[in-house]
């Protein structure tokens, strides 16, 4: 990789993980002052109303994602194959999707009552249903936009853009969160989370069409280098992975809402779902803290592959995923160490009875964040049909078999059931992406930096800590520890080193 490619991968990486930094910020403050602010009619915690905001958030999210990410790679993937026709490709674009989000967004009215009763056993869903189906409508704009600051390696505008969307989500879901938790409307808090939402999400989504006016009115060439057949093929092909994907995101919890009378009677149950629900907003750290890594590899790769350069292709996968795995690691293990005393504090003690079903999924999303990688990587060299065959299968799978082992062995039996579908889906993953595309993560970097996080978690065994301060400090060991091990395994090197001295622009 030439040193100007490794500056920018290596800044684009950067700025992009700063923002992915601040959203985890923003996303961890939610999920930990949510659950304080939505309460009940005497002012204290209400887990069953949150575990109701927590389901319509999650099954918006499934749309809402798949119009997002769908319509970012779309229009990311040409884009990033000739930057000079940008302005003319968002057009050519908007003016075939914007009349598909729109119809989208009145089926989901419709279908809002049908989906609580029937899909999710709960009429109470219906009105958070409705206020949370808005929300992909405007998500689908946004990554129209999103997809031309991606497409032309823009990191620096899609840093910012993304930083600002975290700021706006924050503020927006607490401010009326609160305001409406203090109503005598039923489920107050929660609606007025799911109102900041959507109003977050259109002011980012104006800020979007002001920023990239430049961006656009600069790219007005032709579009002669792709083929209607090509980009209906790839536009098929990514929404309908991106839908299969994120249902599978979601399957878990999707399966404990509709499995809540099994778990409890009543509002008992409801109670579970919303302790379940926690649990996974906290354990999908490690997959966040990655995140920022795939939006910097698929416009790189897409690049790479419509050159032909297979060198630079299998660069690219390596470095991905061995950084991948480096760092969702050790982010889990610091979960499965200091997460069962931060749990109770950040969420408050209503929640703290489902630790042990967060240290469980911690290590289940170092496998999906591996997994959404290798998603990634086969979507950026034009397979999204590959993918999809991938993310169909466990979503099927889990579809069938996750909510049956939630209403026979609870809690903690389906979030095993999950740890163990993500792993066996991220394998396939891997050994699919080294038969397609001739590399994958090598076998000596897992082996050494599973050796590091045996290692590492062995302290658990002796030391869980309770206090703040005691658990913070448990996160700088297992930091430091993880570190040096892997120094010590030559998992790090002075490669690595010079990498982040050219990454810098020291070198």
């Amino acid at each position: 990789m030439s040193k100007d490619r490794v500056k920018r991968a290596g800044r684009g990486a950067l700025f992009i993980a700063g923002a992915k930094f601040l959203f985890l910020l923003s996303g961890l403050g939610l999920t930990f002052l949510v659950p304080r602010l939505i309460v009940d009619g005497e002012g204290e915690q209400d887990p069953a109303q949150f575990g109701r905001y927590r389901v319509a958030a999650q099954t918006m999210t499934i749309l809402a994602q798949t119009l997002l990410i769908g319509t970012l790679q779309l229009v990311s993937r040409f884009a990033a194959e000739r930057r000079t026709s940008i302005g003319t490709l968002v057009a050519y674009l908007a003016r075939r999707v914007l009349p598909l989000f729109i119809a989208v967004g009145l089926i989901l009215q419709l279908l809002a009552p049908t989906v609580a009763t029937s899909v999710l056993n709960d009429p109470q869903m219906t009105p958070l249903l409705r206020i949370a189906f808005l929300i992909p409508v405007i998500y689908g704009c946004y990554g129209l936009f999103m997809g031309a600051v991606n497409g032309s390696q823009s990191f620096g505008l899609q840093a910012s853009l993304d930083s600002g969307f975290s700021v706006l989500k924050l503020s927006g879901i607490l401010v009326l969160c609160w305001w409406f938790a203090q109503s005598t409307w039923p489920s107050g808090g929660a609606r007025g989370a799911l109102l900041g939402w959507m109003t977050a999400a259109t002011c980012i989504t104006l800020a979007a069409v002001l920023a990239t006016k430049k961006l656009r009115r600069a790219g007005l060439g032709p579009l002669d280098h792709i083929q209607p057949g090509e980009m209906k093929r790839f536009a098929l092909g990514i929404f309908s992975f991106t839908l299969a994907f994120e249902l599978f995101k979601q399957v878990d919890l999707l399966s404990a809402k509709a499995m809540a009378s099994s778990l409890g009677v009543g509002e008992a149950g409801q109670v579970l779902v919303g302790q379940y629900a926690a649990a996974v907003d906290f354990a999908r750290v490690p997959y966040f803290i990655v995140l920022g890594i795939s939006f910097v590899v698929f416009p790189m790769l897409s690049e790479a592959a419509f050159s032909g350069d297979d060198s630079r292709i299998h660069d690219y996968i390596r470095r991905a995923f061995r950084f991948t795995l480096g760092l969702a690691t050790v982010s889990a293990l610091g979960i499965l160490i200091a997460g069962p005393g931060l749990l109770p504090k950040l969420f408050g003690p209503a929640y703290g009875s489902a630790a042990p079903v967060l240290q469980i999924l911690a290590f289940g999303q170092v496998a999906f964040a591996l997994f959404t990688m290798a998603m990634n990587v086969l979507n950026a060299s034009g397979r999204p049909f590959t993918a999809l065959c991938l993310v169909l299968v466990p979503a099927g799978i889990g579809a069938l078999i996750v909510p049956k082992v939630f209403a026979s062995g609870g809690l903690i039996a389906g979030a095993w059931a999950m740890i163990t579908l993500l792993s066996l889906a991220a394998l396939a993953a891997l050994i699919t992406v080294r038969k397609v595309l001739g590399a994958t993560l090598s076998l000596a970097a897992f082996l050494r930096i599973t050796c590091a996080a045996v290692c590492v978690g062995s302290i658990a065994l002796f030391w869980q800590p309770s206090s703040v301060i005691s658990c913070v400090a448990s996160l700088a060991v297992v930091g430091l520890s993880d570190l040096l091990i892997l120094i010590l395994l030559r998992e790090l090197n002075s490669e690595d080193y010079q990498l982040i001295k050219k990454v810098l622009g020291k070198a």
